[in-house]
C-alpha cells in the first residue's frame, strides 16, 4: 500500500470540487451516496485515505504525530487543484475528519485557497466515556508500548439509525476497529487545541452541522466552537434526532441537498 490511496469522483465540466476528510476507523470509499448527490449537482469530489486507513499505507489505526494528518490534507488539496485548477474548492470533514479539517485550518495556510468549509459532526469532545481500564491501559501503553493497539469499543449501532449502513459497516473489511495508544492521546490532545479559546476563527466561509442525538461526540463542544467565528460567514445547523453520521440517517438526503445548495450559493458568489 502507497502513502495515500486516492480517490476522485468526476463530474464533467464540474462547477466545484470538494475535498473529502474522512472519519476514525472509516475509508473514503464509504461515501459514494455523498459523491453520487455531488456528482448529481456538477460538483467534483477527492479525497485519500487516512494514514493507517483504507487502502492508505502505515499500521492500522495509529499515526505517530497529527501533524500526519495535516499533511494528507495538504495532499488532498492539491491532487483536487491539480485535478481542477479553475473551480472554487471546499473542504469537507466528518468526524475525525472534521476535527482535522479545523486544525488544518488554525495551524497552516491552507495549500490552495479554498471556497469554504463543511463540517458533520466534527469530532471536538467525546460524549461516549473511555472506560477506566482502558484509559489506564492507554496510559501505560504510552509510556512503554505506544503502538499496542485497544480496540475502540465503538458500536456501529451508535453511529447511524441506518439498517443498511450498521450491516455494511459490521461486515466491512476495510473498517478498522482499534487504535494505538499514541493515536488515543494526539487525538485528544487535538481536540483541547482545537477548542482552545486562543484557537484562530475560521478563515473562511463554514457550514457546520451536528447531529442533535450524537451518541459518540458532544455536539455543545461544536456550539462552543462556532460561536467563536465569524456570525456572517458561519452557518450551523444542531440535527434534532440525528445520530453520528448525518447524511446516512433517516432524512440525511434532506440535509445532503442542503448542503450542495450552500456550496453552489458560495460558488455562485465566487467565494
Amino acid at each position: 500500500m502507497g502513502r495515500w490511496y486516492d480517490y476522485h469522483w468526476p463530474v464533467p465540466a464540474a462547477a466545484a470540487a470538494v475535498a473529502l476528510v474522512h472519519g476514525a476507523g472509516e475509508y473514503c470509499g464509504r461515501y459514494q451516496a455523498w459523491a453520487d448527490v455531488l456528482n448529481a449537482a456538477g460538483f467534483a469530489l477527492v479525497g485519500s485515505d487516512l494514514p493507517g486507513l483504507g487502502r492508505s499505507g502505515g499500521r492500522r489505526g495509529d499515526i505517530a504525530d497529527f501533524a500526519e494528518y495535516l499533511d494528507t490534507v495538504d495532499h488532498i488539496l492539491r491532487h483536487a487543484r491539480d485535478l481542477y485548477p479553475e473551480q472554487p474548492l471546499f473542504l469537507f470533514g466528518h468526524s475525525l475528519g472534521g476535527l482535522i479539517s479545523v486544525r488544518y485550518l488554525q495551524t497552516r495556510t491552507p495549500a490552495v485557497p479554498l471556497a469554504g468549509l463543511v463540517l458533520s459532526s466534527p469530532a471536538l469532545r467525546l460524549k461516549m466515556p473511555v472506560p477506566a481500564w482502558k484509559s489506564r491501559l492507554a496510559a501505560l501503553a504510552r509510556a512503554i508500548w505506544p503502538t499496542l493497539a485497544v480496540p475502540a469499543g465503538i458500536d456501529a449501532k451508535i453511529v447511524t439509525q441506518n439498517p443498511t449502513v450498521i450491516k455494511e459497516s459490521e461486515n466491512d473489511p476495510l473498517q478498522v476497529n482499534s487504535v494505538t495508544a499514541r493515536w488515543y492521546y494526539a487525538f485528544v490532545d487535538a481536540m483541547a487545541a482545537a477548542l482552545d479559546a486562543s484557537a484562530p476563527p475560521c478563515p473562511i466561509p463554514a457550514l457546520v452541522w451536528h447531529a442533535g442525538a450524537d451518541l459518540l461526540i458532544d455536539p455543545a463542544a461544536t456550539a462552543v466552537l462556532v460561536s467563536r467565528w465569524e456570525p456572517a460567514r458561519t452557518r450551523f445547523g444542531l440535527l434534532d434526532g440525528f445520530y453520528h453520521e448525518i447524511f446516512w440517517d433517516p432524512g440525511g438526503d434532506a440535509v445532503m441537498a442542503d448542503t450542495v445548495r450552500w456550496m453552489a450559493s458560495r460558488t455562485a458568489a465566487g467565494s
